[in-house]
């Protein structure tokens, strides 16, 4: 009905990759864990759509042409599945349940394995998602915890020049000046960094 940001979305790729797109479409997709049948009914038109602009399907329509799902990697933050937990709570505080979101571009027939290819690497910032296994429904992956290291010897830093080779080791954005600064915070916090 309102495919405002598909169409947004279409003559942006269109322009910056000098492609001839004709149609596509863009869905919310969620992963849902942990829901009765009951509270998903309760649910559908509450949280993941609005009853006069969205249709809510549990099935993937049928594709045109080439389709691209892209989700968060783990470890980075997803507002969109964040507050439909919350949404949820509000219906059923006890709920046990997760979920996750992503979005699927659907495409025409016309768009190309050669256009696809230059549309996943515009489109998916390597950062912070990746592409989704549609095929797959897992809630099991988190983020490598990595440890934190200590800074060791960083209070003792003293001289201009340990400073400023501190700085260019760890590619910081700040002077000598800047850190002396920091490292005076941690000498009176009596702990390294």
């Amino acid at each position: 009905m309102f495919r405002v940001e598909a169409e947004s979305l279409r003559a942006e790729f269109n322009a910056n990759l000098s492609l001839d797109i004709k149609s596509l479409r863009l869905l919310c997709v969620y992963d849902l864990f942990g829901f009765s049948d009951e509270l998903l009914e309760r649910c559908r038109y509450r949280v993941f759509g609005e009853v006069v602009t969205d249709r809510v399907t549990d099935e993937m329509p049928e594709a045109e042409g080439a389709v691209l799902a892209v989700e968060y990697l783990p470890g980075q933050f997803d507002q969109r599945a964040a507050s439909a937990v919350d949404c949820v709570h509000l219906i059923e505080p006890a709920a046990e349940i997760a979920i996750k979101s992503s979005r699927l571009l659907m495409f025409d027939s016309g768009v190309s394995a050669e256009d696809m290819e230059r549309i996943r690497h515009y489109y998916i910032h390597a950062v912070e998602s990746r592409e989704k296994d549609l095929s797959r429904l897992d809630n099991s992956e988190s983020a490598e915890k990595k440890p934190v290291p200590v800074l060791e010897g960083f209070t003792q830093m003293e001289s201009d020049e340990e400073l400023a080779a501190f700085c260019s080791e760890w590619g910081l954005a700040m002077n000598t000046d800047d850190l002396h600064e920091v490292v005076t915070y941690f000498q009176k916090e009596q702990r390294n960094p």
